[in-house]
């Protein structure tokens, strides 16, 4: 599959192109989700905390497959600043296994630690299917939260400051934040053969996320540092063989 990419820099464009990207953004959306609101994209995008916005778009030749917003929030903890990048985006269903989402959020995070190493990185999704869950709890241990180990204190310092900023939010546990998000038109059909497909991670997801196919997800956190970037590597190994 030759899949090539672009990136736009939001930030960078006149208000009037930005109105006319958000709603081509909006079209593409709602092909994945029906219910996709143009408020929640729009604030999204618009999030007063962000200095960076990259629109990473996907093609199949000239066709527009997917695409994935990377925002790199500003944010204090304990008047300390800190980076997070939290990330926004889509695939057409028969891309959803090929998608490079997460390749795409280390590479922009990489870029900017590159300009602000001193400045703590940290990478914030919000994940929908108990599979997406457990490929990133097995192939990263630097993952958070997950059932084999307690999520440590300064992870659990930025789980709680991204919550404050999403609204809806529901604390189901120490660490374990879920908050409701559009819902695609595949999560119906993973929930079918979720059960023939448990492990330990998919049940940890299932058990403070059962609700994954009415919207709800789980809010997850992992730092950016040579241990993630080795997991990575793995994990993006691991979706080569699966497309």
């Amino acid at each position: 599959m030759n899949i090539s990419e672009t990136i736009t820099d939001y930030k960078k464009l006149l208000p009037e192109d930005q109105n006319q990207y958000l709603e081509q953004l909006l079209a593409f959306d709602r092909i994945i989700f029906p219910d996709t609101c143009k408020q929640e994209l729009h604030d999204f995008m618009h999030d007063s905390d962000a200095i960076s916005v990259q629109v990473v778009e996907y093609f199949d030749g000239v066709r527009l497959i997917g695409y994935n917003s990377i925002l790199v929030l500003k944010l204090k903890i304990r008047e300390k600043n800190v980076f997070v990048a939290n990330s926004r985006g889509s695939f057409l269903p028969n891309y959803q296994r090929a998608n490079k989402t997460i390749n795409s959020v280390i590479k922009v995070a990489v870029q900017h630690s590159i300009k602000h190493p001193l400045v703590p990185l940290w990478i914030v999704m919000t994940l929908m299917q108990p599979k997406a869950y457990a490929l990133l709890a097995s192939c990263a241990q630097n993952f958070y939260p997950r059932t084999d180990m307690d999520t440590p204190q300064d992870y659990l310092e930025i789980l709680k400051l991204i919550a404050l900023k999403k609204s809806d939010v529901q604390k189901r546990g120490e660490g374990i934040y879920v908050h409701p998000r559009v819902i695609p038109e595949t999560a119906l059909d993973e929930s079918i053969n979720i059960h023939d497909q448990a492990n330990q991670h998919i049940d940890f997801f299932m058990q403070h996320t059962p609700d994954f196919f009415d919207g709800m997800g789980m809010v997850c956190v992992s730092k950016l540092n040579t241990k993630m970037l080795t997991e990575a590597a793995i994990l993006s190994a691991i979706e080569r063989a699966a497309s």
